[in-house]
């Protein structure tokens, strides 16, 4: 379902674009990808320290605070994913960026969200510390499964995308 063309008066975009299907320049959509921006930075810097300096190995605890930290950032970008499924996507077969129209068929916009950027987002999101957590017998034969947290380097790359915007 194609629509009207983009509006560039600020003032006038709703949240919703069509019933369930979010306006991608809404405040609180723009407000929820300037969340994503500092998560992902938080990540960026968060991750390489961890991993160099990480206290917590063979069976010792993990620190509460910084548990509850992985989890609400997983959580957060659980639902970056769930929000872009959700989206209206600009056509990208328009002809100009005069002729922008946004596109509110669910079907196209989570075809277009697999096609590109989902795969990336999926793999920075996946919970490594939960297989970690499963897998950890106190052995320390799993230590290199520590580095399997490099993938929540996989986010930065999306700070390109929401860099686009």
């Amino acid at each position: 379902d194609v629509n009207a063309p983009v509006s560039s008066d600020e003032d006038k975009v709703a949240i919703f674009y069509s019933w369930g299907i979010l306006h991608p320049y809404s405040s609180p959509r723009l407000a929820w990808d300037m969340w994503v921006v500092v998560l992902l930075i938080y990540t960026v810097l968060f991750v390489p320290f961890a991993l160099a300096f990480n206290t917590a190995v063979c069976g010792e605890q993990v620190d509460p605070l910084a548990d509850f930290i992985m989890w609400f950032t997983d959580s957060c970008f659980w639902l970056d994913i769930i929000l872009n499924f959700t989206t209206a996507i600009l056509d990208p077969d328009a002809e100009n960026v005069a002729s922008m129209v946004l596109i509110s068929d669910w079907r196209v916009i989570g075809w277009s969200y697999l096609k590109g950027w989902f795969w990336l987002d999926a793999l920075g999101s996946l919970p490594i510390h939960v297989i970690e957590k499963s897998l950890d017998d106190g052995s320390c034969s799993l230590a290199a499964l520590k580095t399997l947290r490099l993938n929540r380097l996989a986010r930065m790359i999306r700070l390109v995308k929401l860099l686009r915007l």
